[in-house]
């Protein structure tokens, strides 16, 4: 017999075959990003689809780059932001929604021989603007927004010595932009 019950689990299905449809299209990207969590500077990046659709999907991303000014306390420094992403819209082009975590990697050599790479949580990303990303395979990906910085506001030298509650509530906001532009497939 056919219930209101049932009827919401055929509008569900449906709503979710319309979103996973279309699998052909990129769920892989890899991008040079400009701005954003490394304030003036820049970084490679890799973005990966892993739940949805050309329609709604939520993608994960990560990168490697160097601030050279505007993360107060962390110029001419190695940044590594991670982030979690949420994007709405039809076929290529996008609204994008996301926030992660801001990392300082300290590396160096330590007793001539032995090579260190320390990461160092330093704050948070929230962003928010508008992605492309081509039908095509391999095809163009592009983004813009605009994007929220929130760093701990203690000097670099006290960061892994201050408790991690010292550091959330001394955050400060630093907002800006960014630009990506790169290859997806």
């Amino acid at each position: 017999m056919f219930t209101i019950k049932n009827l919401k689990a055929v509008l569900l299905l449906l709503c979710l075959a319309t979103t996973m449809a279309h699998a052909q299209f990129s769920k892989n990207a890899i991008y040079g990003n400009f701005g954003g969590a490394y304030g003036i500077g820049s970084g490679l990046h890799y973005e990966r689809i892993i739940i949805g659709g050309p329609f709604v999907h939520i993608n994960l991303n990560a990168g490697l780059g160097y601030s050279i000014k505007g993360i107060e306390n962390y110029e001419n420094k190695i940044i590594a932001p991670v982030g979690l992403g949420l994007s709405l819209g039809l076929r290529q082009h996008f609204i994008e929604g996301s926030a992660g975590l801001i990392n300082h990697i300290d590396a160096g050599v330590a007793d001539s021989v032995d090579f260190y790479a320390l990461p160092n949580l330093i704050g948070a990303n929230l962003q928010v603007g508008y992605k492309f990303i081509s039908e095509k395979r391999p095809g163009l990906f592009f983004k813009v927004y605009a994007n929220a910085n929130y760093l701990a506001g203690l000097p670099a030298d006290q960061q892994n010595s201050s408790p991690a509650l010292e550091r959330i509530f001394t955050a400060k906001m630093q907002p800006g932009f960014g630009f990506a532009m790169g290859l997806s497939f």
